[in-house]
């Protein structure tokens, strides 16, 4: 779909901008999974410009979801993931993933609430065990590593056997070897959004974007708080204290990828952006994008007064304004690849908000869309002399392990920012 769009404009002679408003943790989060490099090969990846081409993808909705686990396990030591599945959660089946790199052998064992266990099992082979209620199986990497990107995979897999949902507790996934890790809940068969399943140990705050918001190669948007109150349709003031104008969402996706890359790139509005409402998209129809499926948002998440207008939140929405932003500026200069433009909406990003004082940070990006900021840079609109007090710089990840590394990076801006 993604090059029939690009062909099509090709074919009219004007550029296109894609829109990416979707995710998942089903992959390495490196970037090198089979969607992410054929969508890097059309916007010409690392090797090759196609001007007139760009492609914007969400950052994903899980950042505080609690399903990025990292680790490093100790020679001759066992180490543990512990994994809760909600006992409202409604659950058939639920994944896990994980990768770990190919000079290192992990052993991957589980043991169930009920104490069904899956005894650890080397890398290249796989086993599965049958319950009375459930089948649960491990796959570390038994077809090799993988072929794109080298690393192992290893697949804790959560099946019912009867009708009825995956046992509800706590499971706990053994690591015996040496070596790094990173564990992600890659899917569940759950249809609420949020709490479904989640880690309790060990919790990764960062690096939760979903693929294929991981690729390098994309320009890749996390979402901001619009607003926290209005008046909803039956005329009522509402307030959700739990967002503050003007931050970062606390569920917008956060870096860095776990190949390190400095994603998301910058956040855009994307909660509580108001909408307007169509006829045939009125809640609480199962249908419409208005209806809440999770109890994070209530109920009041609808309608806003006079009754035209409904708020809409996510990752999905803030990944639009982009989108727009990068049209903008290829109608302006059609020759404009995706490095340009994204070297373009990176450079003008604001950052006398919640992203004052940095570079790139793991939840703001390089700061927050500015589209005014990039047609001025666009057209030559450079600034002066490099000033300390309105350059930025920052940090790869928010929590370093004592031993451990990151990267700083900084943001030379002029006086006036």
């Amino acid at each position: 779909a993604a090059r029939l769009a690009f062909d099509l404009a090709d074919e009219a002679g004007m550029p296109a901008v894609l829109l990416l408003a979707l995710g998942g943790h089903q992959g390495g989060h490196d970037g090198l999974s089979l969607l992410e490099i054929g969508l890097a090969d059309l916007v010409g990846g690392d090797d090759a410009d196609r001007p007139g081409r760009a492609i914007v993808a969400a950052a994903g909705n899980s950042g505080g979801c609690q399903d990025h686990a990292v680790g490093d396990v100790g020679s001759g030591e066992a180490m543990e993931i512990v994994l809760e599945v909600a006992r409202e959660d409604g659950s058939l089946a639920v994944d896990v993933e994980v990768w770990y790199p190919p000079e290192v052998s992990l052993e991957v064992g589980l043991r169930t609430p009920s104490a069904q266990r899956v005894v650890p099992v080397p890398p290249g082979e796989q086993r599965w065990e049958a319950g009375a209620s459930a089948r649960v199986g491990v796959a570390n990497a038994p077809a090799g590593p993988d072929p794109l990107s080298g690393d192992r995979q290893a697949v804790i897999s959560l099946r019912s056997q009867i009708q009825g949902a995956v046992e509800p507790g706590l499971y706990r996934i053994t690591l015996e070897g040496e070596g790094p890790f990173d564990a992600y809940l890659s899917w569940t068969s759950s249809e609420q959004l949020g709490g479904a399943a989640s880690f309790r140990s060990p919790i990764e705050p960062d690096g939760t974007l979903t693929v294929p918001g991981t690729s390098e190669a994309l320009i890749v948007v996390g979402a901001t708080v619009s607003r926290s109150a209005w008046v909803d349709e039956g005329g009522r003031p509402f307030q959700d204290d739990r967002f503050r104008p003007g931050a970062v969402a606390s569920y917008s996706g956060s870096g860095p990828t776990r190949s390190g890359a400095r994603k998301p790139d910058l956040v855009a509005p994307g909660h509580a952006v108001l909408a307007a409402l169509g006829r045939d998209a009125e809640p609480p129809s199962p249908t419409s994008v208005f209806t809440p499926r999770s109890s994070f948002l209530p109920q009041r998440y609808r309608v806003v007064s006079p009754g035209d207008r409904a708020a809409l939140w996510g990752t999905s929405v803030a990944a639009p304004h982009v989108a727009g932003a990068a049209a903008l500026l290829l109608e302006r200069d059609p020759s404009l690849d995706q490095r340009a433009l994204r070297a373009t909406l990176v450079a003008s990003a604001r950052t006398d908000r919640g992203a004052r004082g940095r570079g790139w940070s793991p939840r703001w990006g390089y700061g927050e869309l500015d589209v005014q900021a990039a047609l001025s840079l666009l057209a030559g609109g450079f600034g002066d002399e490099a000033s300390p007090e309105t350059s930025a710089f920052g940090v790869a990840e928010d929590v370093v392990a004592p031993g451990g590394c990151t990267v700083v990076t900084v943001v030379p801006r002029d006086g006036s920012g």
